[in-house]
């Protein structure tokens, strides 16, 4: 389908519509699963192996004309999530099964990065946690420390008027 098939479909040019997202995330991830097939199927015919360099340019298509039917949309342009959610339901699936070595690969590298965020997170938690702990323990000395440059202060002026009245009399 084009993308100006997409906008027509799925009522895109018309302004405030609230579009059936599953329905669309349904229809684009068809497409790209049909368009996968073809190529495998082609390849085959051709007698050239579909490689995951393949399957990347293919999602980068897909991508493109995603982004190309948000550009024609009427209104807001189609999320990132939305994206993520044809990526998650139909890319990541599909790579699994074609490509099993490399998406077990990228899947360990998903949970490393995972793990290293949520032990910085965790790392940073505690750092804040410690500053906010020796904020409070410095408070009161804080607090000491102003009390007397402020009593210095009205002791001084305290002198001042006092010198002055002298002065004066």
């Amino acid at each position: 389908m084009k993308t100006a098939e997409y906008v027509k479909q799925f009522k895109l040019d018309k302004p405030n519509h609230n579009f059936n997202r599953e329905k669309f995330m349904e229809a684009f991830g068809q497409e790209f699963k049909d368009r996968i097939e073809a190529m495998i199927t082609a390849c085959k015919k051709m007698q050239v192996q579909f490689t995951y360099e393949k399957f990347l340019h293919a999602i980068k298509e897909q991508q493109d004309k995603f982004w190309q039917i948000s550009k024609k949309k009427i209104g807001e342009p189609l999320s990132d999530g939305l994206f993520s959610a044809f990526f998650a339901l139909h890319v990541i699936p599909l790579r699994a099964n074609l490509f099993p070595n490399i998406h077990e690969e990228i899947e360990e590298r998903r949970k490393k990065a995972q793990e290293r965020e949520a032990k910085l997170r965790a790392e940073e938690e505690e750092r804040q946690k410690e500053a906010k702990e020796k904020e409070k323990r410095m408070r009161p000395i804080l607090e000491a420390v102003v009390a007397y440059g402020v009593a210095q202060n009205l002791a001084k002026e305290g002198k001042i008027k006092a010198t002055k009245a002298k002065g004066k009399k």
